[in-house]
């Protein structure tokens, strides 16, 4: 069985997989969660297998590189 710290629960693959995608790929929480369609906070729990998404975690890993978006008109929010 791998290691983990006590408090951290071991990702399944899928998860991790795209964990280390949006990381590298320079996004935070809060500048994904729009494209994606979710809050923050839901995302964030996602991205550390306290909830359960595959929709999610497929649209994360379908993410461009942050810096390929700067060319993009910013997101409006709906008023």
């Amino acid at each position: 069985m791998p290691y983990a710290p006590v408090n951290e629960p071991i990702l399944p693959r899928h998860v991790a997989k795209a964990r280390r995608h949006f990381y590298a790929a320079g996004w935070s929480y809060r500048s994904a969660a729009p494209l994606l369609g979710v809050c923050y906070q839901h995302l964030c729990q996602v991205l550390r297998g306290e909830r359960q998404s595959l929709r999610l975690v497929n649209e994360i890993l379908t993410l461009p590189h942050r810096r390929d978006l700067s060319a993009t008109p910013a997101i409006r929010y709906p008023h």
